[in-house]
Parts: structure tokens; C-alpha cells; sequence
């Protein structure tokens, strides 16, 4: 059993509270993964999002990019990797993107 990201960032909270270190700083530490923890949740659930939006709506250029099997870095730009790395985490995640 895998525990919810919520229920984890939960828990990370109550423990920065509620432990007791003489500095301090484990309690810090503790509140930012926590908040490390939110943010990154907040951008997965944004990514997942917008790869659902492709789906749904998807550009020509996107479409070409999901019908290469394997694809060949080399030559190409920043933003055509980031959009294949973008169609490779749908395809290899649907069912992530589906939740």
C-alpha cells in the first residue's frame, strides 16, 4: 500500500510540529519537504493536465512526435525534446494521466 502524496505532506507537518530538536532544525527541514513535497504534487497534477489536454486536443506537431517509435535527439531543438519527452510520459503513464 502506497500512502497518498496529501496524507504524506500531512503527516510530514504534524511531525515538524510536534518534534522536539534543541536548534530547530529538524523541524525546518521537515516543513520544507513537506513543502517540496506540495509543490512538486501541484506540478504533476498540472502536467497530467495538460498531457490530458493534448489528448483531447492534440496539434499536428504532437501528433507526429507520438507516431515515432524511436526518436532521435540529435538535431533537434530544446522545445521538440521537451514536447517528446512530454509524449513519452503519456504513453509510457496513461493510466497516471487518467487520474
Amino acid at each position: 500500500m502506497i500512502t497518498s502524496t496529501t496524507t504524506l505532506i500531512d503527516a510530514m507537518r504534524k511531525l515538524a510540529q510536534d518534534i522536539e530538536s534543541g536548534d530547530g532544525l529538524a523541524n525546518m527541514v521537515i516543513a520544507e519537504a513537506a513543502d517540496r513535497l506540495e509543490e512538486l504534487d501541484k506540478r504533476a497534477v498540472a502536467l497530467r493536465g495538460a498531457l490530458v489536454s493534448l489528448l483531447v486536443d492534440p496539434r499536428e506537431e504532437e501528433l507526429e512526435l507520438m507516431s515515432i517509435a524511436f526518436y532521435d535527439e540529435r538535431n533537434k531543438t530544446d522545445d521538440e525534446k521537451r514536447r517528446h519527452a512530454a509524449v513519452k510520459v503519456l504513453l509510457t503513464y496513461p493510466e497516471e494521466v487518467q487520474s
